[in-house]
């Protein structure tokens, strides 16, 4: 029972803390609420500040292509590599890479970001992947289909709140802003941003909106998950976990186990779900 327990957290999980891929309109517009909201091209940097300029904490690097180099070639990109059915060794989630690289190259060459404070770093990377920017349009139905293809805004000018945030994310790594993509409800998905010595909860989805929240960045990373855990929901799983435990034990009979997660059931209805008998069914976990 203990593999059948853990599929179904993993599955609930999953459920909860993925949802991001059916991201509605009306969500995205009420979290955006929080913040501070300006129109397309406005400047937040009498919210956010301008941060510090990257050759004055770094003059040791000079080449704008410096961490695309760094991420493309890092063992941690090797070490996930298969063999494709083609004899090249590519990720599945990297298997785009041929045609978004040029794309990369292409952004990291339109401005001087090297020599640019953190704010515009952080603009010009919002604007090149956010939602109403550079031609970029809110497509739920290619973000969920194409859900494995990496850059797809970037490639496509199509996504959803995932891609949105995971490549405004990305995007701002190779500019040397720290980014981060995260599960802000069960159905969306923002970044968060430092810019200077403060977080920002930002959200690149809401049709070209720019939004900026300060935040505490442990607290607001984890608000979701914690909120979650906290939740009647979680809560019935882990009782049903718990339970599973104990039939395993044989502290309660698999019978009562069943009962308990399917009350209205007869001893019948359950079996005949089962395929097996109870006791068929306990002979399997031993």
């Amino acid at each position: 029972m203990k593999r059948l327990t853990i599929l179904c957290a993993a599955l609930t999980a999953a459920m909860f803390m993925n949802m991001s891929a059916y991201a509605g309109t009306s969500e995205v517009a009420a979290e955006v609420s929080a913040g501070t909201v300006c129109l397309p091209g406005a400047d937040l940097t009498d919210v956010m500040g301008c941060g510090s300029i990257f050759s004055d904490q770094h003059p040791e690097i000079t080449d704008p292509e410096y961490y695309l180099k760094e991420w493309y070639n890092s063992p941690q990109e090797g070490e996930q590599s298969i063999l494709n059915a083609h004899g090249e060794y590519k990720t599945p989630y990297n298997n785009y890479m041929d045609e978004a690289y040029p794309l990369l190259q292409e952004f990291l060459h339109s401005f001087d970001w090297i020599h640019a404070d953190e704010y515009t770093r952080y603009q010009k990377a919002f604007e090149r992947v956010g939602a109403a920017y550079h031609g970029n349009i809110y497509d739920a139905d290619a973000g969920y289909n194409r859900s494995k293809e990496r850059w797809l805004v970037l490639r496509t000018r199509h996504g959803m709140c995932e891609q949105f945030s995971n490549e405004l994310a990305e995007l701002c790594k190779l500019v040397g802003v720290r980014c981060e993509a995260y599960q802000s409800s069960a159905y969306h998905k923002r970044c968060l941003v430092q810019i200077g010595e403060i977080w920002y909860v930002v959200d690149p989805t809401n049709n070209g909106v720019k939004n900026c929240k300060a935040v505490d960045y442990a607290a607001e990373r984890d608000r979701y998950k914690n909120e979650y855990f906290a939740s009647e929901e979680a809560q019935i799983l882990q009782e049903q976990l718990d339970m599973g435990e104990k039939a395993q034990k044989g502290e309660i009979t698999w019978r009562e186990y069943f009962h308990y997660l399917f009350p209205d059931y007869t001893d019948e209805q359950i079996q005949s779900q089962l395929g097996m008998s109870y006791e068929e069914y306990g002979n399997l976990w031993k």
